[in-house]
């Protein structure tokens, strides 16, 4: 019961990608809902992570994704 009181803010992502503080809800959100893909125009803040990774949630461009989808 104790785990839905948690809040994906609340959790530690392995191999820390070192988002700044505002960011890092949206790639733990995704962790948390099992999502494969997070897709973001911010490459200011996940640019270094395009193509990785984190708990089976890849970050990628949504241009990137939908090419992929043909």
């Amino acid at each position: 019961m104790d785990s839905l009181l948690l809040e994906p803010a609340d959790l530690e992502i392995t191999g820390d990608p070192m988002l700044p503080p505002k960011d890092r809800p949206f790639l733990l959100a995704a962790i948390t809902a099992h999502a494969d893909c997070l897709l973001t125009g911010d490459l200011a803040h996940f640019g270094q992570l395009m193509g990785m990774a984190f708990h089976g949630v890849t970050v990628m461009l949504p241009g990137d994704y939908l090419r992929g989808r043909r």
